[in-house]
């Protein structure tokens, strides 16, 4: 025994580490040898270095593959990469929608309560107060769905645990970045029936009564 390394995954990201021994080359050959060369500079330039030098020592010993290891990596996981991507683009198109339907319900909500409005600015409720009760409405409605939508995720994040690599399932970050970008985009949707609930006539909207 030489000495004792780090545990390795072997096979892909998603298996985790096993027992194993390495023995020399001479002690037991093998069929398939793979030559791992570490570089400071572009490992892609070094491809046609590598098989000029194997080939200069041994001349019916070709390379099939040349590969960097960023390659290798990216191979290994390009299946959950897509499942990635594409829980992505769900998750945009999701976003999207719930942009529009809050826009929706608080447009129809506006519409509905004309002239609760129209008697609020009339005793006295300037358009700033108007505003702030729509969009208060709204942000309420979102800041609901956003924390039982955390929960929820939190307690799925062990079914999505052997799609993350490095990630924890409970990521910080995410758990952070995802309701802030819902927030945003919830407070966009509410600004337009915000606005528009500051321009309503109190006497039209009295007289339409």
């Amino acid at each position: 025994m030489v000495g004792i390394v780090a545990d390795v995954k072997q096979y892909d990201l998603a298996s985790t580490a096993r027992a194993q021994t390495y023995e020399a080359f001479w002690q037991r050959p093998f069929q398939f040898t793979s030559i791992v060369v570490r570089t400071d500079s572009d490992p892609r330039g070094l491809a046609g270095v590598v098989r000029r030098d194997v080939l200069s020592i041994d001349g019916d010993q070709p390379l099939s593959r040349v590969l960097t290891l960023e390659e290798i990596v990216g191979r290994s996981i390009a299946q959950e990469r897509a499942s990635s991507r594409l829980l992505t683009l769900f998750g945009g198109i999701a976003l999207l929608l719930a942009a529009v339907g809050i826009y929706g319900v608080l447009a129809y909500s506006v519409a509905q309560r004309t002239r609760e409005f129209g008697i609020r600015m009339a005793v006295g409720a300037d358009r700033g107060a108007v505003m702030r009760l729509v969009l208060g409405h709204g942000l309420a409605l979102t800041a609901i769905g956003i924390a039982v939508s955390l929960a929820a995720a939190a307690a799925l994040t062990r079914v999505m645990a052997s799609q993350l690599y490095d990630v924890a399932p409970i990521d910080p970050a995410t758990f952070l970045v995802v309701p802030l970008a819902l927030f945003v985009a919830a407070f966009a949707a509410c600004c337009l029936p915000a606005l528009r609930a500051t321009r309503v006539d109190p006497l039209v909207a009295l007289r339409s009564e």
